[in-house]
């Protein structure tokens, strides 16, 4: 039985590639707006479906169905991808400022919704000035600690 497949067509796969280019490429702002919108398209797509499906849990109670978007588990598998990056981002903007507006990176950074499970993760909740700013200049040393201990380079031949 042979099988055509297209990878032009299949989205997931070109969603990933994307992705993959993005993060290899170390382009940031393009990788963050790329995420942003896909949040926003399962955001709609999860709302839509979760209305129109309500009364059809109701009505089958014979097992349990997992009303997600086609995208909702795609976006589940790059979080900790999204994490890397944010440190690496943050990497970068810590040695580029001394305080930066909290809304601004949160936004850059897409740390709308798990802000604080962010910063609690990382121990970065100390570098939060009055719930407004942070302060990139103390956390820098923190940062770089970060991505030296959780994102070690493995070269060609597999050493760390």
């Amino acid at each position: 039985m042979k099988q055509n497949f297209d990878i032009a067509n299949d989205q997931f796969l070109s969603d990933a590639f994307v992705v993959l280019e993005y993060v290899v490429l170390g382009d940031y702002y393009q990788l963050f707006a790329y995420l942003r919108k896909l949040k926003e398209e399962v955001a709609m797509e999860s709302e839509r479906i979760q209305k129109a499906n309500h009364l059809n849990v109701k009505k089958n109670t014979d097992g349990i169905h997992l009303y997600h978007p086609k995208k909702f588990f795609f976006y589940k598998l790059l979080q900790p991808i999204m994490n890397k990056e944010r440190i690496m981002a943050l990497g970068s903007i810590c040695k580029s400022y001394r305080k930066i507006s909290w809304d601004f990176l949160k936004t850059q950074l897409l740390l709308d919704d798990d802000h604080e499970l962010f910063l609690k993760e990382y121990k970065l909740e100390s570098f939060l000035i009055d719930g407004t700013s942070f302060d990139c200049h103390s956390a820098r040393a923190t940062v770089e600690a970060i991505k030296r201990s959780r994102f070690k380079k493995v070269d060609i031949k597999g050493q760390i």
